[in-house]
C-alpha cells in the first residue's frame, strides 16, 4: 500500500511543476540533538524530489505544486513563492484536538497513537490558487477540523514510514490506514461539507 500512496503523490502535479518530499533533520551540536526551550527537537527541512525518500527518517511531503523554473539554481525549495497552486488539504490532529470530518477524505494516516492526518486531494483541473487556499485552511481550523497552526498553502503531511521525532513518542512510525485515490474534491466541495465560509484571498500576502 506505501509504495502506491508515494507513486501517487509523485505524480500529482502537473507539468512543469512537481511534488516535494521534505526531510526533518535534526540538528546536532558535538553529535547530540538540540532542543528549543519548550522542548521541540531543533531540525532543517531541506527539500527533495521524490526518488529521494529514504524509510526510517522523518519525511514528508508538501501540499504545495512547485514550479520547477522557479528553483534557485535547480534546487528545489519548499517555499510559497515558488508555488502557485495547491494539490492537497491536510487535517491534523484528527481524533484529539480536531473534530472528525463529516466528509471521507482521500488518505488517512496515523501519525500517533489514535491521532490522525485526514488528507483530501484536489482534481488536477480543480487544485486551488494558494491565496484562495490560505483563506479556506483558516477557516477550517476555526471551525476545529484542524491545528490552527498548520495553515498555510504549503505545509508537510507525514509519509508512511515517518519516524515521529516528537519527545514521547517513542519514534512511533506513521501508518497509512485508508487510500482512497479516486476520492479527488474541489475547495468549493470541502467547505461546503465543513459548513465553513472563508474570507476573500488575500493575494498580495501570499
Amino acid at each position: 500500500m506505501s509504495v502506491n500512496f508515494l507513486t501517487y503523490l509523485e505524480n500529482i502535479a502537473p507539468e512543469g511543476e512537481v511534488i516535494l518530499f521534505v526531510r526533518q533533520k535534526p540538528i546536532l551540536k558535538d553529535g547530540e540533538v538540540q532542543y528549543h526551550a519548550d522542548g521541540a527537537i531543533k531540525c532543517a527541512w531541506p527539500a527533495f524530489l521524490p526518488k529521494k525518500w529514504k524509510p526510517d527518517q522523518a519525511w514528508y511531503c508538501n501540499t504545495g505544486c512547485f514550479i520547477i523554473d522557479r528553483f534557485d539554481e535547480g534546487r528545489p525549495a519548499a517555499k510559497a513563492d515558488a508555488c502557485e497552486r495547491v494539490a492537497f488539504l491536510v487535517l491534523d490532529d484528527v481524533g484529539t484536538k480536531a473534530k472528525v470530518p463529516p466528509i471521507e477524505p482521500t488518505w488517512i494516516m496515523e501519525t500517533s497513537p489514535n491521532n490522525y492526518q485526514y488528507g483530501y486531494t484536489f482534481a488536477l483541473d480543480d487544485q486551488p490558487m494558494k491565496g484562495e487556499f490560505s483563506a479556506a485552511i483558516v477557516a477550517i481550523a476555526e471551525a476545529g477540523y484542524t491545528d490552527g497552526g498548520a495553515i498555510n498553502p504549503v505545509r508537510n503531511f507525514r509519509l508512511p514510514g515517518s519516524i515521529n521525532l516528537k519527545p514521547g513518542r517513542d519514534r512511533f512510525a506513521s501508518a497509512l490506514v485508508e487510500f482512497h485515490p479516486e476520492r479527488e474534491f474541489s475547495l468549493a466541495e470541502i467547505c461546503t461539507a465543513l459548513g465553513v465560509t472563508p474570507n476573500p484571498a488575500d493575494t498580495a500576502t501570499i
